[in-house]
C-alpha cells in the first residue's frame, strides 16, 4: 500500500467517523441539526446545490419520491390557503362562482356531457349516491314545486 493510498484510506475513515457523529447528533437533536443545515445552505449555496445534485444522481428513486411528496404538500398548502380565504369571505367566492358559471355555461355543459358520455355508469352511480345522500332535501323540493304548480292551476269550481 502506497503512502497516497494510506492517506486516502485515513481520510475516508475520518469522513466515515464524521458522518457517524453527524448521524448521531441529528438523531439526538433534529431541530438544531435542521437549523445548522439551513445556516450552512445559506452560507454555501453552490456547494449545497452540488451536494443535492450528487445525492439526486445517487438516489433517483428517493429524489422522485421527495419531489412527488413536495408537490403534494404544496398542493395541500395551496388548498388550505384557498379554503381559509373562502371561509373568511364565503359570499365573495359564491358570487365569483356564480359569475364564472354564468359566463361559461355552454363550455361547462359540454365538459359535463363529455364526462357523462365517457363513463355513463360512473355518472349513474354518482347520481344514485347523490340521491341517496340528499333524499329528504330532494323530497322537500319536489313538495314545494308540486304545491306551487297546484297553486297556479285553476280549480274546477272557479
Amino acid at each position: 500500500m502506497t503512502e497516497a493510498e494510506k492517506a486516502a484510506e485515513k481520510r475516508e475513515r475520518k469522513r466515515a467517523q464524521g458522518r457517524e457523529w453527524a448521524r448521531k447528533k441529528r438523531a439526538a437533536d433534529p431541530e438544531s441539526a435542521r437549523q445548522a443545515y439551513r445556516k450552512w445552505w445559506a452560507a454555501n449555496p453552490e456547494k449545497a446545490r452540488e451536494a443535492t445534485r450528487r445525492w439526486r444522481a445517487a438516489n433517483p428513486d428517493k429524489a422522485l419520491a421527495n419531489e412527488v411528496l413536495g408537490r403534494e404538500q404544496n398542493r395541500e398548502k395551496l388548498a388550505a390557503a384557498a379554503a381559509a380565504r373562502r371561509k373568511a369571505d364565503p359570499e365573495k367566492y359564491r358570487e365569483a362562482t356564480r359569475r364564472y358559471r354564468a359566463e361559461h355555461r355552454e363550455k361547462l355543459a359540454a365538459v359535463m356531457a363529455a364526462r357523462r358520455k365517457a363513463d355513463p355508469e360512473k355518472h349513474r352511480e354518482a347520481v344514485r349516491r347523490y340521491r341517496a345522500e340528499h333524499k329528504e332535501e330532494l323530497a322537500e323540493k319536489r313538495r314545494v314545486r308540486r304545491a306551487a304548480k297546484r297553486a297556479e292551476q285553476p280549480q274546477a269550481g272557479e
